[in-house]
């Protein structure tokens, strides 16, 4: 490559990173993916396939690849042989698989079929950036490491994993990609590690802690509405029942950091929220083998409801999804939601300012 990417990307995650003291998670509430229009050129790949052999073309000498095909249900990484000194050309043997690299195969009760997965090949490049390319030979995903970064505000990391994703611009496969930050992973000296997720327009959707027992601790999640769309009233330091408008520009802060080692904008002011998570789905709906032949028909719509096969069991499985709700301590009741939902509490500060 002829500039290095993570030279880039430390521009870009320093954007990330809000003024924090060493005790207080800070989340970023936005990428500026508009630095990401300067990443380098990646190496372009041409596909070419005969019947039987695969063949792939680099730009640029590359360390290692993959086709990636789905046998059945599974996927596999299959080493792709160089053919040249260079390691810009490589080949591997179609003829003992169903379907192409970046096919796969499905089936259920209602027929079977193949969909386009979101990459067909792996890719080490020569700086060990790992990229994944579409069956068409455009990028779908990039990730690399760093050291030393403190994206969170929780002290310097021993290992940093930036993943970016191409966004689909077109409608086809072959059709032009915009990258983003997908996610951002913090690995500290004492075990614990950070991972946030990253909508295409750069906010954050959640922000995970995993303890040293593994046990994952969520630090955001984005609200429904967002924040930026609530007016300031009186527990948000504005007059009461006044709709002076504001906007959050820091949506977590661990509650015990005092406010005097806050730092907050002109014009702004700290948030204490207490909100109850309140994490539900409608019942499980259970189907013997017997059963599933005279319901099924109810139940094909995907988008409506998840369905899985214990064939151990010899059970169809059926829920409807239900995105799980936040609601302000001081208004929630027990009683407005069924008795199988479970719940537990949030308690953090934010920084607002006000946008008059």
């Amino acid at each position: 490559m002829k500039t290095r990417f993570v030279a880039l990307f430390l521009a870009v995650m320093m954007l990330l990173a809000m003024a924090s003291t060493a005790s207080a998670v800070s989340i970023p509430m936005k990428v500026d993916s508009s630095v990401l229009d300067e990443i380098p050129e990646l190496p372009t790949m041409k596909c070419k396939n005969d019947g039987k052999t695969q063949t792939i073309t680099m730009s640029e000498p590359i360390n290692w690849i993959a086709a990636i095909f789905c046998d059945r249900k599974d996927w596999t990484w299959n080493e792709m042989t160089f053919t040249d000194a260079e390691h810009t050309q490589a080949s591997v043997d179609m003829t003992s698989h169903a379907m192409s690299p970046g096919f796969g195969f499905w089936s259920n009760e209602w027929g079977a079929g193949h969909y386009e997965m979101p990459y067909g090949y792996d890719v080490v490049l020569s700086d060990n950036t790992d990229v994944k390319y579409g069956r068409y030979g455009n990028p779908a995903q990039m990730e690399f490491s760093r050291t030393g970064t403190e994206y969170f505000g929780n002290g310097a990391s021993t290992k940093t994993t930036i993943l970016v994703q191409f966004e689909h611009v077109g409608f086809t496969s072959n059709a032009s990609k915009n990258p983003y930050v997908a996610s951002v992973k913090e690995e500290y000296e004492d075990g614990t590690v950070i991972t946030g997720y990253f909508a295409p327009n750069g906010t954050p959707k959640y922000v995970v802690l995993t303890d040293t027992n593994g046990r994952d601790h969520e630090l955001y999640t984005r609200p429904n509405p967002a924040p930026a769309s609530t007016p300031a009233g009186d527990e948000e330091g504005g007059e009461q029942g006044s709709e002076r408008p504001s906007h959050c520009v820091n949506g977590w802060i661990q509650p015990d950091v005092p406010d005097s080692e806050i730092e907050v904008p002109e014009n702004g002011f700290i948030k204490f929220v207490e909100q109850i998570v309140v994490r539900h789905g409608e019942p499980f709906k259970d189907f013997t083998e017997a059963e599933w032949p005279g319901v099924k028909d109810q139940y094909s719509d995907t988008n409506k409801y998840w369905i899985w096969h214990e064939e151990s069991a010899g059970i169809y499985h059926v829920q409807t999804p239900v995105e799980d709700a936040r609601v302000l301590k001081s208004e929630y009741n027990a009683d407005d939601w069924p008795s199988w939902y479970n719940t537990y509490e949030l308690k953090h500060k934010e920084v607002w300012v006000y946008d008059d």
